[in-house]
């Protein structure tokens, strides 16, 4: 193995371990009064997007859902 496929190979098992350890955090902004079946719907379809669009660990997902006061 030459020394730029030893370099390549560290640079992808780096790379391998940000992905594994990465917490994604999805923040969804909405005015009050959403009920709380459909606020648990778009939840899990969030989540559901994150792990087969970009392959994250569904443990690693974290989403805050923020009602927001209309004035």
């Amino acid at each position: 193995m030459t020394v730029g496929q030893r370099h390549s190979r560290k640079i992808h098992f780096y790379i391998y371990l940000l992905l594994e350890n990465i917490m994604p955090v999805v923040r969804v902004s909405w005015f009050e009064g959403k009920e709380t079946t459909a606020k648990k719907a778009v939840a899990k379809e969030i989540t559901e997007s994150m792990v087969r669009n970009f392959n994250f660990p569904r443990r690693n997902i974290h989403k805050v859902l923020a009602g927001l006061l209309r004035v």
